[in-house]
């Protein structure tokens, strides 16, 4: 029976109560979907993946704590001082596994959030920018894994201690290395945020509704303070090391739950349609109901058009007469376009 430390024990509880947090998170997502009566779309299947890799995390962290042969807590530090070298062995393979499935589970979210936006937002220069955005994400995932896999020579001196005691082992200080991943994953979570605001500001709705649903997505600003808490307990440059090792531990816990619940919470529009609810929860959600409808639509009408190529495509045909300012082209009337955005929820 493994005898819980104070680091451990708190460990637990946060591992416990973000993913509690992230299942309501997924389930609330998928019934979102649901009233809809829609299938589930890409962006819904890369969040669940990411659910599935955090519970994989969350396993092994936990294990890391409480499993067979482990020290109950958190913390290794100082090395020789609360846990033996199997147990430091064992802990260190969890935290290396754990380090992986990070920085895969981080690329999935920000790849569902990008393709959340180009369901909702169909101007192409906006997807363009998505494209973008999700090949820096990729670049990110490529250099973040080998800094993690290759952090050793020979790689299991990452986790066996013996290893070094012997010599044979020769490690990358690996702090500054996390440290600098941290600080260019919250870049790209910056630009991921910056991207629907320059759209919503555009859109045809009052002040206080453009205010309200920027909000929703400015929510996942909270991805970012994880970012840069997990940053300075990774790191202490006065030493070269963890400034706190349980703290890193705990809030890495709390990026990756934060991160999956925040792709969340633009998608509940559905869940605010009906008159039982806060009617202020309903104003800040109406208008993201309505352009997602749009965007669907738009997509749609597009793709009956492409199985009509003999149709003139010139500015004077009924099709065409209507254009948004920056000269995207609308398959429905401009007047009809806005009214979307513009509607009361109330």
């Amino acid at each position: 029976m493994v005898t819980l430390q104070p680091a451990g024990e708190t460990s637990v509880r946060v591992s416990v109560a973000m993913v509690s947090l992230v299942t309501v998170a997924i389930v609330l997502r998928i019934i979102a979907r649901l009233l809809t009566r829609s299938a589930l779309a890409i962006e819904e299947a890369l969040i669940i993946l990411a659910a599935c890799l955090f519970y994989s995390h969350q396993g092994l962290s936990l294990a890391s704590i409480l499993g067979p042969g482990a020290a109950g807590t958190s913390n290794p530090m100082p090395v020789g001082g609360t846990m033996t070298v199997p147990q430091l062995d064992l802990f260190f393979k969890y935290l290396y596994i754990g380090g992986i499935i990070f920085v895969i589970t981080i690329t999935v979210v920000k790849i569902s959030i990008l393709c959340f936006y180009r369901t909702i937002f169909a101007i192409s220069r906006f997807r363009k920018l998505t494209w973008v955005v999700g090949v820096v994400c990729i670049i990110w995932l490529l250099v973040g894994l080998p800094i993690i896999i290759f952090q050793c020579s020979p790689i299991q001196a990452a986790w066996r201690f013996e290893l070094h005691a012997t010599g044979e082992a020769k490690c990358n200080s690996m702090p500054p290395a996390f440290f600098g991943l941290e600080i260019a994953n919250v870049v790209v979570d910056i630009m991921i945020l910056c991207l629907p605001i320059y759209m919503i500001r555009r859109l045809q709705m009052t002040a206080a509704k453009k205010r309200s649903v920027i909000a929703i997505f400015l929510v996942g600003g909270f991805v970012c303070v994880s970012c840069i808490i997990r940053a300075y307990y990774n790191y202490n440059p006065a030493t070269g090391q963890a400034a706190s090792p349980s703290g890193t531990f705990d809030w890495t816990t709390i990026q990756l739950a934060s991160a999956i619940v925040c792709a969340c919470l633009p998608t509940y529009a559905p869940l605010f349609k009906r008159h039982k609810y806060p009617t202020r929860l309903r104003s800040w959600y109406a208008p993201l109901t309505k352009n997602s409808k749009s965007a669907q639509q738009s997509k749609a009408s597009s793709l009956r058009l492409s199985r009509f190529p003999e149709v003139p495509r010139s500015h004077d045909h009924p099709r065409y007469q209507h254009m948004s300012d920056d000269g995207v082209h609308l398959t429905r009337p401009l007047e009809q376009y806005r009214s979307w955005y513009s509607e009361s929820a109330a």
